[in-house]
């Protein structure tokens, strides 16, 4: 009976998920300073690296800089940039395995933003034509404060527009992955990819989900092999309980 009561209440205290992303708009990798002082830039130079600088609170000045040649991955990226202990890592709209290089826009961010939980992070987001890329991530908290677990998501509908080189059998995919640590990837659906059209999709007839396990999140995505035009969008309907 136990189960049965924290199933009703998890599904009556359910929330609502909408996760929007447009051309050069999803997040690949979110940063939260942790030291003791201020930051400077951090700043990513396309096919190259990712550079943070800060200042330590005793005016010691670090340049963090992490190339892509030597960090492969967004999983190798995360780690390393946990590792050096001035800002905590995690990705958001793109996969740990993804491949790093030619996948990051262009910019350098001196002004942090603020995310669901009023925390200020520095965003680094995807850029659509070099890696051929749109996606959101569904998922209780894009953040890096600590949900309760025994949480999941449930995707109820896509809708998407994408200027594709080519239209694939699973060029439409959806994830799940531990919603902690962002590991543990898994590939729970994938579609046929419609290009240049406004599509939509739902799930037996609008009444279903594709539902994450406890604890996990949700990457709803639409990967290219060799292009994608500006004025690409994915939205992630779902809920939270």
């Amino acid at each position: 009976m136990g189960s049965l009561d924290f199933a009703l209440t998890r599904q009556a205290l359910a929330e609502n998920i909408v996760v929007s992303r447009a051309t050069d708009q999803a997040v690949a990798l979110r940063q939260r300073y942790i030291g003791d002082g201020t930051v400077t830039s951090v700043t990513a130079v396309t096919a190259t690296s990712v550079v943070n600088v800060s200042t330590d609170a005793d005016t010691t000045a670090h340049t963090d800089t992490y190339l892509f040649s030597a960090y492969a991955t967004f999983g190798a990226l995360v780690d390393a940039i946990n590792a050096d202990g001035r800002f905590e890592a995690r990705v958001v709209d793109v996969l740990r395995s993804d491949a790093s290089d030619d996948a990051i826009l262009a910019e350098a961010i001196t002004t942090m933003t603020y995310d669901e939980n009023g925390d200020g992070v520095f965003d680094l987001k995807v850029d659509t034509d070099g890696m051929f890329y749109v996606g959101a991530c569904l998922s209780g908290n894009l953040g890096f404060r600590p949900r309760p677990d025994g949480h999941k998501v449930s995707l109820v509908g896509i809708d998407y527009l994408a200027n594709m080189g080519t239209a694939a059998a699973d060029g439409l995919r959806v994830y799940a992955r531990d919603a902690k640590t962002q590991g543990d990837e898994r590939l729970v659906a994938s579609f046929l990819s419609v290009d240049t059209t406004a599509t939509s999709v739902t799930f037996g007839g609008g009444l279903g989900s594709i539902d994450s396990r406890s604890n996990e999140e949700l990457v709803v995505r639409i990967k290219d092999a060799a292009s994608m035009a500006d004025g690409a969008y994915m939205i992630a309907s779902g809920r939270w309980e």
